[in-house]
């Protein structure tokens, strides 16, 4: 995560949709993040953290949803074991 200027939602407006920064905090939106939907949850949990928490969340709970690894032997093997570690660290920098 990287650190960037603030956003508008030190002002009261809604964070920009490319990724919101708040205190040195840096959450991109994945390719499911449609900016309706930031918006929504921002008006909603009124706090950039909590949306990104939210959104890491769910992302998280997607991923154990399914096998973190599977392998078709002597074809392919796809490990999404880090993947998960790296939301989950992702978590713990926000929190």
């Amino acid at each position: 995560m990287k650190a960037a200027r603030a956003c508008a939602h030190c002002h009261g407006t809604p964070p920009r949709t490319r990724g919101c920064s708040v205190d040195g905090l840096r959450v991109p939106p994945g390719p499911g993040d449609l900016p309706a939907d930031l918006e929504r949850r921002f008006f909603r949990l009124q706090s950039v953290r909590a949306v990104a928490l939210e959104v890491l969340g769910e992302r998280r709970a997607k991923l154990l949803a399914d096998p973190l690894k599977v392998t078709v032997d002597n074809v392919v093997t796809m490990d999404l074991q880090e993947n998960l570690r790296g939301i989950e660290r992702q978590i713990e920098q926000v929190g």
